[in-house]
């Protein structure tokens, strides 16, 4: 009787076995209690916008950037004699902006007009006898867009409109270079000797450049006409560029 309940136990053992090594382990992949699956985030796009493509036409900022000081006014685009004086001829860069404008207002500008670089030139008579401004100014801003060009040359930017110290007198439809042109003029008597001076100016945009162009001295030196053809001069070689 006890061999054969001996018997039975063993049986019932050797089954029991059997049956737990034929379960094999659990899949690698079965979620544990309590975990949970990740959600996809559906808030964010597909793709990236593409980005918006060069305006056509422009002068390039990198490249043209390099030569803007063939764009001012020389001494071979006047009629009369003219020379360079010492300091007369410099990049005015976006930190030079900076320091003319203050570091608010300069910093505005440029990231409103996107200005990239600027140039600056002066030249002086040489012969007192001639009739002739007695000194002529030419500036570039080369800007990233024909926009930022444009808003450059708009009253919320251009030194014209804001100069509190004087007053422009607006030649109306004296000026038709470029895309945009300005032609204005300042009048004053010098205290000292009683004459009196004129300051004639031209501003005007082409594509993505603001150009201008200033002559100044005795009125009887200084005629509108000499300053047009010199602010159509240094057009005439953007022109050409573009």
């Amino acid at each position: 009787m006890k061999r054969m309940t001996w018997f039975v136990t063993l049986v019932m053992a050797l089954i029991l076995i059997s049956g737990c090594s034929s379960q094999g382990p659990a899949p690698a992949n079965t979620p544990k209690a309590g975990g949970s699956t990740p959600t996809l985030i559906s808030n964010l796009p597909e793709q990236v916008e593409p980005t918006r493509p060069p305006e056509r036409g422009r002068f390039d900022p990198i490249s043209f950037a390099k030569t803007l000081g063939d764009y001012v006014l020389r001494p071979a685009d006047l009629a009369n004699p003219y020379r360079v004086p010492v300091d007369g001829e410099r990049r005015i860069s976006n930190l030079g902006v900076i320091q003319q404008m203050g570091e608010v207002e300069g910093k505005h500008y440029i990231v409103s007009t996107g200005r990239v670089d600027g140039w600056y030139m002066q030249l002086e008579r040489k012969k007192k006898e001639d009739v002739a401004p007695g000194v002529m100014e030419s500036g570039i801003e080369l800007f990233d867009s024909s926009q930022g060009a444009e808003l450059a040359l708009s009253p919320d930017w251009f030194k014209a409109y804001k100069d509190e110290n004087k007053t422009p007198t607006w030649i109306d439809k004296g000026c038709d270079i470029g895309d945009q042109c300005l032609f204005y003029y300042y009048q004053s008597i010098d205290p000292a000797t009683n004459l009196t001076r004129l300051e004639y100016n031209v501003a005007f945009v082409y594509k993505n450049v603001v150009v201008w162009v200033m002559g100044r001295g005795l009125d009887i030196d200084v005629e509108p006409d000499y300053v047009l053809q010199a602010a159509r001069a240094v057009f005439n070689r953007l022109e050409a560029a573009s």
